[in-house]
């Protein structure tokens, strides 16, 4: 797989620290730049998918990732198969 050049990600503004790696509810990476489209999509999926029923404990908000997230994403899916992509990291 190709790394991705970009990402968004979930926090929660009310955890200390929400904005490290280690504490953030969720991630995406993208390979083309982030549109306005792909926000509202992840929101709505975060939203209303129930695999993510738990995320709404949260007050959560998206954020586009800096470099520094995507390289640490990239880095981390280097060596994962395809069905472990589907799973939690």
């Amino acid at each position: 797989m190709k790394p991705h050049k970009y990402g968004l990600y979930a926090f929660d503004p009310d955890i200390e620290d929400c904005h490290n790696i280690k504490n953030i509810l969720h991630y995406v990476g993208y390979w083309n730049e982030i549109t306005n489209d792909d926000m509202v999509d992840l929101a709505v999926e975060l939203d209303e998918d129930p695999q993510f029923d738990w995320i709404n404990d949260h007050d959560w908000q998206l954020q586009k990732a800096t470099p520094e997230m995507v390289a640490y994403w990239n880095e981390r899916l280097k060596n994962v198969s395809d069905d472990e992509r589907e799973g939690d990291l």
